[in-house]
């Protein structure tokens, strides 16, 4: 990727008001590794509302960007990469949301969710270094802490969190617009625009060419499977229940 290229994308993302908290040739490094892109739910899909048994919603035009994500991930490396959400309910928007865009796994009632991540990078045979992570709060920051590329969904009511966040270096970059706002989609296509991916998904996904249909063949087959963390640790829990 060229500097030229990547100095345009960081412009770009400057001016909705985001934050290269690490510069976008670093965040290309790193991004080079990921074979996992994980999310935590609330305040990264919505502005982190609960509607009692009905959860919490998301936006289409968020859940737009995240398999952009994952298509320019096959368009670059000729392979799907895992995904999945880490929450700390267990709420019924998610869990929908994520057998219907397939995604590899959903872990509900998850108070610590670095159980989740070494228990996905265990069953994918990956290390944390290797996972993408979404996420706009205190309960992510171990998580964030510890794996490769570390975007945080911006919100203007934190400000000492994202200072700390910042100062930490627990984030590569903060974006500019927040839950069920944007903040995802600006979050998925800053990586696919580092990546160099965004012109080439775009079109292939807006002629439904070979490459994207092969992509949603290949994504449709993917069984996401749910666990929740009880006591005893995290087990597969049937999706009926």
């Amino acid at each position: 990727m060229t500097s030229a290229h990547l100095f345009e994308i960081e412009q770009v993302f400057k001016n909705v008001g985001g934050e290269w908290v690490n510069s976008p040739s670093v965040i290309l490094e790193k991004l080079s590794e990921v074979k996992a892109y994980v999310f935590d739910w609330d305040g990264v899909f919505n502005a982190g509302f609960k509607g009692g048994e009905e959860g919490s919603p998301f936006s289409e035009v968020d859940s737009m960007g995240t398999n952009m994500l994952r298509f320019g991930h096959w368009l670059k490396y000729g392979e799907l990469p895992v995904t999945a959400i880490i929450t700390g309910e267990r709420n019924p928007s998610a869990i929908h949301w994520a057998n219907r865009e397939n995604l590899n796994s959903i872990y509900v009632r998850c108070a610590d969710k670095m159980q989740a991540i070494h228990h996905l990078c265990y069953h994918y045979k990956i290390e944390p270094r290797h996972v993408a992570y979404f996420f706009d709060d205190i309960l992510d920051l171990r998580v964030a802490s510890m794996v490769g590329v570390r975007v945080m969904i911006g919100r203007g009511g934190s400000p000492l969190l994202s200072r700390k966040v910042r100062q930490s270096g627990w984030a590569d970059y903060i974006t500019g617009f927040s839950g069920y706002h944007g903040g995802l989609r600006e979050g998925c296509e800053m990586l696919l625009g580092v990546a160099g991916q965004y012109d080439r998904a775009i079109s292939s996904r807006m002629n439904l060419d070979t490459d994207f249909k092969d992509y949603f063949s290949r994504r449709k087959q993917v069984a996401c499977t749910l666990h929740q963390v009880t006591e005893e640790g995290l087990i597969q829990v049937p999706e009926e229940q």
